[in-house]
Parts: C-alpha cells; sequence; structure tokens
C-alpha cells in the first residue's frame, strides 16, 4: 500500500468519526431540547409558583384561625400579603365562605400574572385550591392537592 492510499484511507476513517460524532451531537441536541426541554421548564415554573403558594397557605391558616374566634371572616388579608413571586394577593369573603386569590409574577411566561385560588365555604374548617378564574395558571404547574375546582354557583 502506497504512501497515497494509506492517506487517503486515513482520511476516510477520520472523516467518518468526525461525521459520526457530529450525527451524535445533533442528535443529543434535538433529543435535550424536545424531550427533556418542557420538563425543565414545568420544573422552573413549579418553583416560581412555590413562593405564592406557601403565601397562600399561611393566609389560610391565620384566616380559619380568625374565623374560629371571631365567628367571620376579617374585611381583608391578615399579615403578610408580598413575597417573591406574587404580584397581588386578594380576599373576599361572604358568611362562612371566603376566597384568597393570588397573581403570581415572574420572568417566566407560563407563570407571569397569572392566578389561582383557595376557597372554603364552611368558615375555614377545608379548602381548596384551583387555577384562578381570570388568566389561570396551567392546571399542571399547581400540586395535586390543588386541582380541585369551585362549585359552579360559588361566589
Amino acid at each position: 500500500m502506497g504512501i497515497k492510499q494509506h492517506m487517503r484511507y486515513l482520511f476516510k476513517k477520520i472523516f467518518k468519526f468526525i461525521l459520526l460524532t457530529v450525527i451524535v451531537i445533533l442528535g443529543i441536541n434535538i433529543m435535550t431540547h424536545y424531550w427533556l426541554g418542557p420538563l425543565v421548564q414545568r420544573n422552573f415554573d413549579e418553583i416560581d409558583l412555590r413562593d405564592a403558594l406557601q403565601l397562600s397557605l399561611g393566609q389560610k391558616v391565620s384566616l380559619s384561625e380568625y374565623y374560629t374566634k371571631y365567628g367571620k371572616f376579617p374585611d381583608r388579608l391578615l399579615g403578610t400579603t408580598s413575597a417573591r413571586n406574587v404580584k397581588k394577593m386578594v380576599g373576599y369573603g361572604v358568611g362562612s365562605t371566603y376566597t384568597i386569590t393570588t397573581t403570581a409574577s415572574s420572568n417566566r411566561l407560563n407563570v407571569r400574572d397569572k392566578t389561582f385560588i383557595f376557597w372554603t365555604t364552611d368558615g375555614g374548617e377545608t379548602w381548596d385550591c384551583s387555577p384562578g378564574w381570570q388568566n389561570p395558571v396551567e392546571l399542571k404547574l399547581l400540586p395535586k392537592s390543588c386541582q380541585n375546582m369551585p362549585p359552579e354557583n360559588f361566589l
């Protein structure tokens, strides 16, 4: 085998190796973009919602204690109503029914200005949670315990 043939042989082997490497790298990029990308995106969205959910849970406890002590809900929410990733929190009640509407703030489009609600119809003994009525957060971003829908005639 002459030197030219040997060089051509080596060139073909190196070219095949480089081509195979490029194909593998492209395959990995495509797989991570289309398969793993949405999973990672969802995790970041859930993390941004977590602060808003925790703040709402704190309100839920405070409001239940207030109702137990005074037999009615307060005119406004109690304690802190602002936290990281919380744009606005509003409370509204009539009798033994009360609703906490929380609007999330985030740089993430799936979370920004989205709402979810906590509500009770029995004076705070049991609370349910769901996406809000206006600009609701996607159901899949809320915890399983926060995916109940309010009754149709609710408030």
